[in-house]
């Protein structure tokens, strides 16, 4: 008998111990979160089948288009405003100077010093000091910033110019000497120059309309379908009298050359040249005179992709369709800018208008689905950012 009470003590641990731990299980299971909890349970969340009117929806199609750009046509011309274009040298004056006297004896010494200023010593040539002697006795010496550049006697009026030579001239302001040689032993004679008209000329170059700079805007959504890219001028110009003529793009050089005067002329433009936003344009001569008209920026896109997008309705799927116990709805979801939203659906070739600023756009499309694979496919009718497009199968309550 002390067997079996041992026997059945044993027995009674074990119910006890199976009990405490189904007791853990459920406190374990209770403290779940719900959704971990359905997911264990293998629940639905309809309580026993009884959906309290909600909906069994399944997701055929989930997809985020984006930004849908609208193209009214494959090509566009930006018009850049005609201008003149030179570079001119011509012989200008550099500076004057009042008559003066240079002289040298024992008793009276006179030298002279003038200065003038070069401004861009790159555009100045020929640069010459001019003047009439009307005095004349002794040797003339000029310097020029310390160089010896004259040293002779004079024995005419109209004096022959003397070049100033670039290569002892400066930037800014130089200075030439003048003075005369001594008398020696004559100390009863003075040498003397008596100088008018003096002046100082040179060949200067103007660049101040040498180039000009305007700007242009490309888009971003017309850089993005960029396909090739023209530039077009018209420049008035004469031939034989211009020299090159340079057009950068953004600093890169898209035509160096001596263009064909008075006729259109087409060059390709780099899409690496351009950018998204503004563009600048320069051109420049390095000699004569132009006048470029008709500029225009010809821009060719690729033609713009239309999003086709795909879902699949299985056998049942569709029966359920057909038996109205589902449905099939698509859903649109747009950026809320509070702008009008304009673009077609063409659902298995069956045309659908969407023209509304509200931010979302749903439509039962059950007749125009069919078994097996269908598609969707957006064309917009103006710029539009789209978040999201849904197409979902609805599971009608059995009370419908």
């Amino acid at each position: 008998m002390a067997k079996k009470r041992g026997q059945v003590a044993s027995g009674g641990g074990a119910a006890g111990l199976v009990a405490i731990i189904a007791g853990l299980i459920i406190l374990y299971i209770l403290f779940l979160p719900p959704a971990e909890r359905e997911e264990l349970l293998g629940e639905d969340g309809d309580n026993g089948g009884d959906n309290n009117g909600e909906e069994d929806i399944n997701i055929l199609l989930s997809e985020t288009p984006g930004r849908l750009d609208y193209l009214k046509g494959d090509v566009f011309e930006i018009d850049i405003p005609s201008f003149n274009i030179y570079k001119t040298t011509s012989a200008k004056e550099i500076e004057n100077y009042n008559p003066f006297i240079v002289r040298d004896g024992w008793f009276d010494k006179k030298t002279k010093e003038l200065t003038f200023v070069i401004d861009d010593l790159d555009n100045v040539d020929d640069v010459l000091f001019s003047f009439l002697a009307k005095i004349r006795k002794g040797v003339l010496k000029i310097d020029l910033n310390e160089n010896l550049i004259f040293e002779s006697s004079v024995n005419t009026l109209n004096v022959e110019p003397i070049r100033l030579k670039n290569m002892y001239l400066k930037e800014g302001e130089n200075t030439l000497k003048l003075s005369v040689s001594g008398v020696g032993a004559l100390f009863w004679r003075t040498n003397e120059y008596s100088l008018e008209n003096a002046k100082v000329v040179g060949d200067i170059t103007d660049i101040s309309r040498q180039k000009t700079r305007n700007v242009f805007i490309l888009e971003a959504w017309k850089y993005k379908n960029l396909e090739k890219a023209t530039l077009k001028f018209n420049p008035n110009c004469v031939q034989d009298k211009v020299g090159i003529l340079d057009v950068l793009i953004n600093d890169r050089n898209v035509f160096s050359g001596v263009p064909d005067c008075g006729m259109l002329n087409k060059y390709p433009i780099p899409i690496s040249a351009l950018d998204a936003g503004t563009n600048d344009v320069v051109f420049k001569t390095n000699k004569g005179v132009y006048l470029i008209d008709q500029i225009k920026i010809k821009i060719e896109l690729e033609e713009l992709t239309q999003p086709v997008y795909y879902f699949e309705l299985s056998e049942k799927e569709m029966k359920n369709v057909t038996d109205e116990k589902a449905d099939v709805n698509l859903t649109l979801y747009f950026v809320d800018d509070e702008e009008n939203k304009e673009l077609d659906l063409n659902v298995n070739g069956h045309m659908i208008r969407v023209d509304q600023e509200e931010a979302e756009y749903s439509k039962k499309i059950n007749s125009w689905v069919e078994e097996g694979n269908n598609y969707i496919k957006l064309k917009p009718l103006k710029t539009i950012d789209i978040v999201k497009l849904e197409v979902k199968l609805i599971e009608r309550d059995d009370e419908d």
